[in-house]
């Protein structure tokens, strides 16, 4: 099982130094500083080979009509699904990338469990655990200002209404 942890804080570092206006023509000019291939554009994404030294080293790019929104990509590999629930090992990894990150990039400025996120001047770096593999994420700070604002909003209704998942089918 490999990570590449080394690589995904040079992205992070290069993303924070990137001249970004997060039009849908930053992606090619990103992708082509970090060495990256896009491999397939759709109408609102598009899938990128990054290089990365891990088993399935991709990402994607979620894009509307004239910008990029968000870019993630894996920094390990994927375990299985047994081996995921019962090895420990996604924690153990996302703790070293978020080592990592911290030497890179300082102190987060959001924290909670599986996520760590640093909000710059013209990039928002998350590193998130997923159930089977960890990533980053590398997104414009109009985009997680949007998510923010429906994540409070959802906040509030679950305070209000009380959870959906608290209610029985």
């Amino acid at each position: 099982m490999r990570t590449d942890f080394d690589r995904a804080a040079e992205i992070v570092r290069l993303a924070a130094e990137f001249e970004w206006t997060w039009s849908r023509d930053d992606l090619d000019r990103f992708c082509a500083a970090a060495g990256w291939t896009v491999t397939e554009y759709r109408e609102l994404g598009a899938s990128i080979t990054t290089g990365l030294n891990i088993a399935r080293p991709g990402g994607t790019a979620n894009l509307d009509v004239n910008s990029v929104k968000k870019i993630d990509f894996g920094v390990t590999d994927s375990l299985g699904e047994q081996e995921a629930e019962s090895s420990g090992l996604l924690g153990v990894w996302f703790t070293g990338l978020c080592s990592r990150l911290l030497t890179e990039l300082g102190l987060p400025t959001r924290r909670e469990e599986g996520r760590m996120r640093w909000d710059l001047p013209t990039v928002v770096v998350t590193a998130f655990r997923g159930e089977r593999k960890d990533f980053v994420s590398i997104a414009s700070p109009q985009y997680e200002a949007e998510q923010d604002q429906i994540d409070e909003y959802i906040d509030k209704w679950d305070e209000y209404f009380g959870s959906s998942s608290d209610e029985e089918v």
